[in-house]
């Protein structure tokens, strides 16, 4: 079957914009670039972007064009940090500690700071966009600590490593906040409480919610949405509430029955992931046959979420690989192994085969 040439052109864009996502779906030339949002570069995909919409004969055409155009207009400067740590577990994922490539990728990083330094310097920003860029630093710093700890690494990738640690550290320095100190909770909640909470995101949130993410509902009718669901499910959550309160005799407090439960389970953080894969066989047999059928060559490799990844992934989430190729779940590719450190997770020198694609948890 001949690809449509238009599709073709697409998919091309969307490498040069997304060139390590490329690299994760199996176009390998990709491998350690980034990227680089300067404001020459954005307003370029831009016309690029909608040069291609306006040929777009199909409504898929229309809704991807659509959302990597939403992606380009969506002006703010901490997820720049976000790419970098994303994208350095990208290839460590993949494929290990691939220096040739971690450099390059490391090169592109300083490069595509300096361009949203650029862009950001002298403007001013939302105090809850300032947390946001605060609270990825540390992101940032453990990631490239985790490359540096990881065996064989050279001192050339080592120093590379420090150096953007370096730049990191002086771009989030254009948005320090007074009071926010390491971020907890009390911190930051007064911080707000002196300089009011505001993203600034008012005339880009409706066309994130149409363009970005196919909604059809506005704003608006979202929020009415979601109000209504709270008020179907709180009188529902109390009664909960009052009946557990009950069971473990205390007072029907959400914090107080939180605490007797997780009480009753008395598990150690050590202990988080046996009881998860625990749980999962559980549940999947369960959902194979009540729910849907899942493959039986199908496999999974749990792992804790590693530390610079929670700020942005607080749950959980899957990785999958090489989706553009013809064995998209060939697992021949070394990837990283981490394992489980007390409350932290760590990078080993352990480079090993694994699953086609990586689940974690928090």
């Amino acid at each position: 079957m001949k690809a449509d040439s238009l599709d073709l052109e697409i998919l091309e864009t969307y490498k040069e914009l997304n060139p390590s996502a490329a690299f994760l779906q199996g176009f390998n030339r990709y491998a350690g670039k980034l990227f680089i949002p300067s404001s020459e570069n954005i307003q370029g995909a831009l016309e690029r972007v909608r040069e291609l919409r306006r040929r777009a004969k199909t409504e898929l055409q229309e809704k991807v064009l659509d959302s990597l155009e939403v992606a380009l207009l969506f002006d703010e400067p901490q997820p720049i940090l976000d790419d970098i740590v994303g994208t350095i577990f990208n290839h460590l994922a993949k494929e290990g500690v691939n220096e040739s490539h971690l450099l390059s990728l490391l090169s592109y990083s300083s490069k595509a700071i300096d361009a949203t330094m650029a862009r950001f310097e002298g403007r001013e920003v939302p105090t809850g966009i300032k947390a946001l860029c605060l609270y990825r630093l540390s992101g940032v710093i453990e990631i490239l600590n985790a490359v540096k700890a990881t065996g064989k690494v050279g001192e050339e990738l080592k120093g590379e490593c420090d150096a953007l640690k370096a730049k990191a550290t002086e771009f989030v320095k254009l948005f320090e906040l007074d009071g926010f100190g390491e971020g907890r909770f009390e911190e930051v909640e007064g911080v707000f409480r002196k300089y009011a909470f505001e993203l600034g995101r008012e005339n880009f949130y409706g066309v994130a919610l149409g363009k970005g993410f196919d909604y059809d509902e506005t704003p608006e009718e979202l929020e009415t949405k979601a109000i209504s669901w709270i008020d179907e499910e709180l009188p529902r959550f109390r009664g909960v509430l009052e009946k557990l309160a009950k069971l473990y005799g205390c007072e029907a407090d959400t914090e107080e029955v939180e605490k007797r439960m997780n009480g009753r389970l008395d598990l150690k953080p050590s202990e988080l992931l046996k009881v998860t894969r625990t749980i999962r066989n559980v549940v999947q047999r369960f959902a194979d046959i009540d729910i849907v059928r899942i493959n039986p060559r199908y496999k999974t490799k749990l792992i804790e979420t590693p530390s610079y990844l929670t700020g942005v992934m607080p749950t959980g989430a899957a990785q999958f690989f090489d989706t553009f190729t013809k064995r998209p779940t060939r697992t021949s590719q070394s990837r990283l192994c981490w394992t489980c450190s007390s409350t932290k997770s760590t990078a080993t020198a352990c480079i090993t085969r694994t699953a086609p694609w990586v689940s974690w948890a928090s």
